[in-house]
């Protein structure tokens, strides 16, 4: 392969310029890292075989005999064991709801993984050990989209779960008081109504200070006043 991992099988390709009378078959000598990898003759290399790993440079010797019996070789150009990709290994297909779940991922170099949520709406989290957690937040729009969680290992190589989402909208409802003053007059009032209020008003006054009666009894002749003005409008 072109950019080969730990996760990938190696294949040795060889061609040798024949003459009429052809060549016999051919050996192969594989190194890792410099390092004959004694005993391993196959034309496919892979990591439990090898043992190489991420970093690793790997190759391969050629060798034959020619129609006249003298040696030949022939060596490979290194090929460099790059970084894996995570692998996410949860299938929550037949869960329902994010609140809770447990990811899990694995990393054929065994690096570590991160966690994140790469895309979302707010109240979506995950810790460190891949658990999701979803906070209650009231959105002023409505968000229909996908929850986007990362798993990222430390050279950078991201795998990534995608959950399609549709959270409504949710404005607090806001309730305001209102107070209402309303005018009852004698017009306005039943016989019965008006005796009440006459009486109401009297065990009022009767409890009054000698100051309160004063201030009382001048609103009263203040208002009279204003009735009189208005009705001589």
């Amino acid at each position: 392969p072109e950019e080969p991992t730990v996760d990938s099988i190696l294949r040795a390709s060889v061609e040798f310029k024949t003459s009429a009378d052809g060549y016999s078959d051919y050996d192969l000598t594989w190194y890792v890292g410099g390092l004959e990898r004694v005993g391993i003759r196959s034309r496919t290399l892979d990591a439990k075989l090898g043992r190489f790993k991420k970093g690793d440079l790997v190759s391969f010797k050629a060798s034959t005999l020619d129609p006249k019996g003298i040696p030949l070789e022939a060596k490979s150009k290194s090929v460099f064991i790059g970084n894996s990709t995570p692998v996410i290994t949860t299938d929550a297909s037949r869960r329902r709801g994010l609140d809770g779940l447990r990811l899990k991922a694995t990393d054929a170099d065994g690096d570590p993984i991160t966690w994140a949520i790469a895309e979302g709406p707010p109240g979506v989290s995950i810790d460190k050990r891949g658990r999701v957690r979803v906070k209650q937040v009231d959105l002023a729009e409505a968000f229909e989209g996908e929850v986007v969680i990362s798993a990222t290992d430390p050279d950078g190589a991201r795998a990534e779960f995608h959950v399609p989402v549709t959270i409504n909208a949710a404005v607090e409802e806001k309730k305001g008081e209102r107070t209402v003053t309303r005018t009852h007059t004698r017009e306005s009032m039943s016989a019965v109504e008006f005796e009440k209020a006459n009486l109401d008003n009297l065990q009022r006054v009767e409890k009054m200070s000698n100051e309160e009666f004063e201030a009382y009894t001048k609103q009263q002749e203040e208002a009279a006043e204003r009735r009189r003005k208005a009705a001589g409008q």
